[in-house]
């Protein structure tokens, strides 16, 4: 599949199948006709306007934007929210844009490496719509847990109750908040692991089979409620859905601090997530990324003030750190109590259902995964339109400096390569792409012979560190920076924000003394869940590659990282090419640390991927989602790596995505609930 021709006769020309009907958007004009109207007239008022928007902060002149309309539901008095919705967030995106691009000055000079023959070949995984999986998981009492949501909130009063007695005993404390915690991320049960078909019957039930039948929630309810569909139920899809639940909270306690009664209807909002990482129908996969996720708190009514609570708990002011399946499970908890409707399954099955729902709107939220991501032309084909090539410009010292405050570059990183050109602005040397092959414009950097590129990573992760490993760690990055600061011009000095070659997690991830102090006494005989230390590693291109086989050939389908303990050292011991960097001095620290692993659990764990940078200066997917074959197309937002991309070090991790989020949250607050909307009773 290449190019939006291709792509818009693949989904009109035919009836298309089933398993590749997700992955595919019309990209032009498509006007659709709402399920409550005749085919001879369409409802007015519904269609979305995609305009220049965030093209024009790129020079761009081209004018052959189409229209495109999708259906925003049968109810008219809604239509002014979703269309709300999807301009406050187009306005979130474009002003983002300068900043994100901003931060690929880092990429110059970088282990880059070119796309060979593009991304259209599913360089980045396709959203897996039929997964190989069992009728039936067979679960019984000795290894599962039947708890309901009715449960959750006693499991947050201990952990916010627990986790505060930090002057309990080591055994205590871990008892009470470290090993319960790590009890909800690993030990399965029924409010972690089946969806919400499964009724579980206080600790009686022994084992489920699985059932596809339709359920009462994806029913519509009444002209006021909104229907939110996130699919995807990885951190951000978990985010999102979190922060959109704390809505309704947020109005109460608006009305309060106003003194007013709430007696104006507002909008419910309804929120049902998608997953189809599962072992059966109903069964999802436990979490298993292990990667320490750092992230800023959060702006009280974020997210669950619960969570909140546990987290400040243990942690010092600042940020807070915390494996990343900690992270998800947290929240999927959260989101089970707030009365979030979770399908773990294809949602293919349940698209005659969804197409039937008014007030519908939904979210990508699968890492770009419902579609190739196609950043030039592919297999020698024309793409529907040729990429543009320009270069990053500021217009004033203010705004250079407020990219370089942002990302913390030395100021040689960001200097024009000429005079302000006759356009305005100071042309510099990162240049950058423009492109819509379909599935809306996206921006992404190049070389210097216009093709785009990739980045390789490793990491090593959960390691339990003592002094003479951190040592180590230390002096060889300390080497590495060194060897870039040469090659990149910089003094010693230079303040630079992990732009190096290897990044080390050794540090405390905030936590409170006295909570590290517990973890150390019981480290050696107890397994808690939080990483003790780490590195990642930006490999060269023969290094990356390497790494990459080096793992496939112990990984297990299905597995995002696998253990340490699955190499053995003589796998990659005296090979010339990890010389560079030291590459081969650290992964035999990680094969050395390997004796201090507690048997039975994970342990140091290891992950290869690549980063590929990209932003899409639209956020709203053309054509928007397909529901039933194309019987309705409903509006489609981009969130997470869905919409942007690149090093997780900086500027494409879990916090900027969840800065978007908030502040989407925060548009719909305004416009919902501080102004009134009126709606009819």
């Amino acid at each position: 599949m290449c190019g939006a021709k291709d792509l818009n006769m693949w989904v009109i020309g035919q009836p298309v199948e089933r398993i590749s009907r997700a992955f595919s958007f019309v990209p032009l004009c498509f006007v659709s006709r709402s399920r409550h109207t005749d085919e001879s007239e369409s409802r007015p008022g519904a269609a979305i306007q995609l305009t220049k928007g965030a093209f024009s902060a790129f020079d761009d002149d081209d004018d052959s934007n189409s229209d495109i309309s999708v259906d925003l539901g049968y109810h008219q008095n809604m239509t002014a929210l979703i269309e709300t919705v999807i301009h406050e967030y187009r306005s979130i995106v474009a002003s983002r844009i300068h900043h994100h691009t901003a931060s690929w000055f880092r990429y110059i000079g970088a282990y880059r490496v070119e796309e060979d023959d593009v991304d259209a070949e599913a360089t980045l995984k396709t959203f897996n719509t039929r997964r190989k999986r069992r009728a039936f998981v067979e679960t019984t009492n000795r290894t599962f847990t039947w708890d309901n949501e009715e449960d959750i909130p006693k499991y947050f009063r201990q952990l916010s109750s627990a986790c505060a007695k930090i002057e309990s005993s080591a055994e205590t404390y871990a008892k009470d908040c470290l090993l319960f915690m790590y009890s909800l991320v690993y030990h399965p049960r029924c409010t972690t692991r089946m969806d919400s078909r499964t009724v579980c019957r206080g600790h009686q039930q022994d084992q489920l089979s699985a059932t596809t039948t339709p359920f009462s929630r994806l029913e519509n309810e009444d002209q006021n409620t909104v229907n939110i569909v996130i699919i995807g139920g990885g951190p951000i899809g978990l985010y999102l859905a979190n922060t959109l639940a704390q809505l309704p909270a947020l109005h109460s306690q608006s009305l309060g601090r106003r003194g007013k009664e709430d007696r104006t209807p507002i909008p419910r909002f309804r929120i049902i997530v998608f997953e189809n990482r599962v072992v059966a129908e109903g069964h999802k996969q436990p979490y298993t990324r292990l990667w320490g996720t750092e992230t800023s708190g959060g702006n009280p009514g974020a997210i669950d003030p619960r969570i909140l609570a546990v987290f400040l708990s243990f942690h010092e002011k600042g940020p807070i750190t915390l494996p990343i399946n900690f992270w998800e499970t947290l929240l999927l908890l959260s989101c089970r109590d707030l009365g979030v409707t979770f399908i773990y399954g294809d949602i293919q099955d349940f698209e005659q259902e969804l197409v039937k729902l008014d007030n519908l709107i939904m979210f990508d939220a699968t890492g770009h995964r419902l579609q190739p991501l196609i950043r030039q032309d592919c297999k020698g084909k024309a793409a529907s339109a040729s990429p543009r090539f320009f270069r990053w410009k500021y217009y004033s010292k203010s705004m250079r400096d407020s990219a370089l405050h942002r990302w913390k570059f030395p100021k040689n990183f960001i200097r024009p390569i000429a005079g302000m050109n006759s356009e305005g602005g100071y042309a510099t040397q990162l240049e950058m792409a423009i492109q819509d092959n379909g599935a809306g414009p996206i921006i992404y950097p190049v070389l210097q012979n216009k093709k785009p590129f990739y980045l390789h990573r490793f990491d090593i992760s959960n390691m339990k560190f003592d002094d003479e490993a951190s040592n180590t760690l230390e002096s060889i990055v300390k080497d590495a920076k060194k060897e870039y600061n040469r090659r990149h011009g910089l003094t010693e000095s230079s303040r630079f924000f992990q732009g190096l070659p290897v990044v080390d997690y050794t540090d405390d991830y905030n936590l409170k003394e006295e909570v590290l102090s517990h973890i150390a006494a019981i480290s050696k005989t107890t397994f808690t869940g939080f990483e003790e230390g780490g590195f990642s590693i930006k490999p060269t291109e023969d290094q990356g590659e390497f790494l990459e086989e080096l793992l496939r050939r112990h990984s297990k389908p299905g597995e995002s990282s696998i253990p340490w303990s699955r190499i053995s050292s003589s796998e990659y011991r005296g090979n010339a090419v990890l010389r560079t960097n030291r590459v081969d001095e650290l992964l035999e620290l990680a094969s050395n640390y390997l004796q201090y692993d507690t048997p039975g659990v994970w342990g140091i764990s290891a992950s290869a991927y690549r980063s590929y940078p990209y932003i899409y200066a639209d956020p709203i997917v053309p054509g928007g989602y397909p529901l039933a074959g194309g019987q309705r197309r409903v509006p489609l937002l981009r969130v997470g790596n869905s919409l942007f991309s690149g090093d997780t070090d900086i500027a494409s991790g879990l916090s900027p995505q969840k800065s978007q989020v908030r502040q989407l949250q925060e548009a719909i607050f305004g416009f919902v609930f501080i102004a009134n909307i009126l709606l009819p009773q």
